[in-house]
């Protein structure tokens, strides 16, 4: 079996770990600017549950694990999976057109799950959006884990929901029981009811939670404590869930079911204020470009969501 992944940070490396197992061959997409350091290094990545310390252990590159930076050195392998862990903060239309060159009779991909993808907004935005990755080669996985990388050391911090999973397309159902499978061993991989409904879920959790923690500054615990950012953070996914609930979308967990989830992991840092705060880019603006294409009346609808962005994205200077 063959995997590729496609973005080796935080996520892209556990992914890898989860799926190092006998008669797997492993193929992680570094940026060029770092392939010599990690080929001579490795990844180093500790498992914790909270403060807890469940795995540690090494990614180096072996017989069954290569660490590659150009697409055009897999031109002759025939891939089972394909995982796109990236950040979406550039235009990744580009992307998926080089790796559906990679594609073959067998191929399933799993693509980013943090804005709503194009085969979601096909029946939810009622607009005719280009799908570059056909449908039936999708596996929708939504990505329920917090981790944090520097340099070639991974620390996942909180599993959470692990990685739930569905196929899109009932054609690839066996190719999305067999990767649940392999994830099981070392991780959770919830069987999934409706995978619409586990897509928009993770979109605007994320959302929601980036967002106010990027407004306040304050790491998971110090919004427990902070009642506003709570109860802001509910209003968003209030105001979102009405919505798509009243386009025909089952909600299949409660708003406050999300935020306990979400905050039980303690010691973590969202994401994308972690990023904010060591300089680098953040994916929050294409979250709401990708929210806001789901019905053309939505800010009347959102009204309180969109200044909470817009005053956000002002203090932000973003």
């Amino acid at each position: 079996m063959n995997v590729l992944i496609y973005g080796s940070g935080a996520i892209g490396c556990h992914i890898a770990h989860l799926l190092n197992i006998s008669n797997v061959n492993l193929y992680l997409f570094i940026r060029k600017k770092r392939i010599r350091f990690l080929k001579s290094n490795g990844f180093n990545l500790i498992i914790k549950d909270n403060t807890k310390i469940i795995t540690k252990t090494k990614i180096l590159e072996s017989n069954n694990i290569h660490f590659i930076s150009e697409l055009s050195e897999l031109k002759n392998i025939k891939f089972d999976y394909i995982f796109i862990t990236i950040k979406l903060i550039n235009n990744t239309d580009l992307i998926y057109k080089k790796i559906k060159k990679l594609l073959s009779i067998k191929t399933s991909i799993v693509m980013p799950c943090t804005i709503l993808p194009s085969w979601w907004l096909n029946k939810y935005s009622r607009k005719n959006i280009k799908q570059i990755i056909p449908i039936k080669k999708i596996i929708g996985m939504t990505m329920w884990v917090s981790g944090i990388m520097q340099n070639n050391n991974v620390v996942i911090k909180h599993t959470q929901r692990g990685y739930p999973l569905k196929e899109i397309s009932n054609k690839n159902k066996s190719n999305a029981d067999i990767l649940r499978k392999m994830i099981r061993k070392k991780s959770k991989s919830p069987l999934v009811k409706n995978i619409y409904s586990e897509i928009y879920l993770k979109v605007i959790n994320s959302f929601a939670f980036n967002l106010i923690a990027i407004k306040y500054n304050q790491s998971n615990n110090m919004l427990i404590k902070n009642q506003n950012a709570i109860n802001e953070i509910k209003l968003i996914m209030y105001e979102f869930d009405k919505l798509v609930s009243y386009m025909g979308l089952p909600i299949l967990q409660s708003v406050n079911s999300r935020v306990n989830q979400t905050l039980s992991s303690k010691k973590h840092t969202m994401s994308m204020l972690t990023d904010l705060r060591n300089g680098k880019k953040i994916e929050i603006k294409n979250q709401w470009l990708s929210l806001m294409q789901i019905d053309k009346a939505i800010k009347t609808n959102v009204a309180l969501s969109e200044n909470f962005y817009k005053s956000t994205i002002k203090l932000i200077g973003k």
